[in-house]
């Protein structure tokens, strides 16, 4: 059966639109802005490098003054300007000072603005064609050694300390596996399904363990770094979302992280007191795990609690309006979880809460989602706090003797791979559907067993692969636009069916290009996203920070319905 590409245009579409080409006015302004001023300071000052300004008054030029900077690195972003709220309605005025002085950030917004136009047009239009995906086993393995003997070769980073989990380590595990994670799509790889599921719960612990470190030593729980946070994890998705007429569950690795960070915020928020004591901590571990009891063993509880945010969570494939039980199975309440009588006859009574729990609920995707990983987190959380235990082990490991250490560090290794074996021929190898039910339970095993081995011994702990740490640093980019640029749905808020095809008679070349132009503008779309963070989210100032939250929603808000507006008349005519 043929298909309609793209769909009717969309009041949030519209709105984009014209929110891009407004951006795009002002950005080439405050550029035309710069050049006026630097010809009119080579005629006063030389050919100095100073910048200078425009006085819009007088039309005069003026240096403005500088403020001593230090240097800082490549990774480190800049505090809040306050760019929303102290400047926006001063550039929709045109004031020239203030063009000048936002010309980066507007040149951000137009960059990440025609990035996503171009997802458009390769997505949703049929300029660009789509080829059909294959699966051959040697090209999916060729692919990934290639790109490892690589990065083993030329890309071996050392770190300044052998620290236990180190940061270098992490973007490094985080890369391969998106390595792995991305040619599973691409091929329809479906004989690893297993592994991938391992790799997402991997994603999910350090998400627990990452974001328990942080708050736990720093004591950061301030409305800002929350909500850096929040844009981080969605800022993409929601623009994609406006922009491409998608359901925010089309990218349900947002959510479903979005949701265990906060569940991480609140377990250290709440009862602050209890994080400096061992008791606190480890009664916060076991309130956590009871919570993911009550939520995700009983499903009826889950879609109870999730019921005002069903619209946000709902989603329906358009060419799967029936999901495949046998890919996304839903449990019924086990009976070994059986509910208290009085809860029972409560969730019985479906009037009560105004639900139909079926498995064709339109949360159910996210439940089966953000359910396979339910108690993962919790245990990098658990990592997270015994992790300045494990490094004295691994320490006191260190000072022995040669002849003990070695022996200690077999031992180890011996047990973590026999673990490992165990738990490849009885869980691993298990068919989808069952194993999709083991894996909430089981996954931390691999994922510990992996921790052993990476980090027995200094040399390990030192040592990683650049090229896979700065894949790593990308990956929620990388998530996001394969669905658009590297590979294709064609129809609005649908999986993606087909690869981006511009050579089709040369399907490695294909791969090659498109795989560079995909992971080309998936850096600029990290920079961008930091960068804009960095203008529109403030860390130390609360007041400031709703301030541009509220007028930023009411941007939003206009654009909206100026695209509704448009859409309307449109159909008018």
């Amino acid at each position: 059966m043929e298909e309609t590409v793209g769909g009717p245009v969309t009041p949030a579409q519209a709105g984009s639109l014209f929110v891009f080409l407004l951006f795009v006015v002002l950005w080439l302004y405050a550029e035309q802005l710069r050049w006026r001023a630097a010809d009119a300071h080579k005629e006063h000052k030389g050919d100095t490098e100073l910048d200078v300004l425009v006085d819009k008054k007088t039309g005069g030029v003026r240096t403005p003054p500088r403020s001593p900077r230090s240097p800082r690195s490549p990774c480190v972003t800049q505090q809040s300007t306050g760019f929303i709220q102290e400047h926006f309605f001063k550039l929709i005025a045109m004031d020239h000072e203030t063009l000048h002085r936002n010309r980066e950030n507007l040149r951000h917004v137009v960059e990440m603005g025609t990035i996503v136009l171009w997802l458009y047009v390769a997505d949703r239009t049929t300029i660009i064609s789509a080829g059909p995906k294959e699966y051959i086993r040697d090209v999916f393995l060729f692919i990934f050694l290639v790109l490892t003997v690589v990065a083993s070769s030329y890309s071996t980073a050392q770190g300044r300390t052998a620290r236990l989990i180190n940061r270098q380590q992490t973007e490094e595990w985080k890369g391969w596996m998106q390595v792995l994670f991305l040619l599973y799509h691409y091929y329809e790889a479906r004989e690893v399904y297993n592994a991938i599921r391992v790799f997402i719960a991997s994603y999910v612990w350090m998400t627990g363990f990452g974001n328990f470190a942080y708050y736990w030593r720093t004591r950061d729980f301030s409305a800002g770094r929350f909500a850096q946070m929040m844009w981080r994890l969605n800022l993409l998705a929601f623009v994609c979302c406006m922009a491409l007429d998608n359901q925010y569950m089309l990218y349900y690795i947002c959510p479903m992280h979005t949701l265990y960070t906060i569940m991480v915020y609140g377990a250290l928020c709440v009862w602050r007191g209890g994080n400096d004591s061992s008791l606190g901590i480890w009664t916060k571990f076991a309130a956590c795990t009871a919570l993911v009891v009550g939520l995700f063993e009983y499903d009826r509880v889950f879609y109870t609690v999730f019921a005002p945010f069903e619209y946000l969570l709902g989603y329906t494939d358009p060419r799967r309006p029936n999901p495949n039980t046998m890919h996304e199975y839903v449990p019924s309440s086990p009976s070994c979880f059986a509910p208290p009588p009085l809860l029972m006859h409560l969730l019985q009574r479906r009037s009560t809460f105004g639900i139909q729990f079926t498995a064709s609920h339109s949360a159910r995707r996210f439940y089966f989602r953000a359910g396979l990983d339910r108690y993962v987190w919790i245990h990098g959380m658990i990592c997270g706090y015994l992790h300045p235990t494990f490094e004295n082990w691994l320490q006191a490991i260190d000072d022995k003797g040669a002849a003990v250490r070695r022996t200690i560090r077999a031992a180890i290794g011996a047990a973590a791979v026999l673990i490992m074996v165990a738990w490849y021929n009885t869980i691993y190898i298990l068919p989808k559907l069952e194993y999709n039910q083991v894996h909430p339970y089981t996954s931390w095993i691999p994922i510990t067993a992996f921790l052993i081995l990476r980090n027995i011994t200094p040399t390990l702990r030192l040592k990683s692969l650049g090229l896979y740490g700065w894949l790593g640093c990308i990956t929620l980019e990388t998530y996001v636009l394969q669905f658009h640029t590297w590979l294709l749905s064609k129809v609005p808020n649908s999986q993606p069916i087909y690869l981006l095809s511009l050579l089709p008679e040369y399907p490695l070349v294909n791969f090659t290009v498109v795989t560079s132009l995909y992971i080309f503008l998936a850096h600029r779309l990290f920079r961008t996203t930091a960068q804009l963070r960095d203008a529109m989210i403030p860390h130390d100032d609360d007041a400031l920070l709703r301030r541009n939250l509220i007028t930023l929603a009411l941007g939003v808000g206009s654009a909206w319905l100026i695209g509704y507006t448009v859409t309307v008349v449109a159909e008018t005519i």
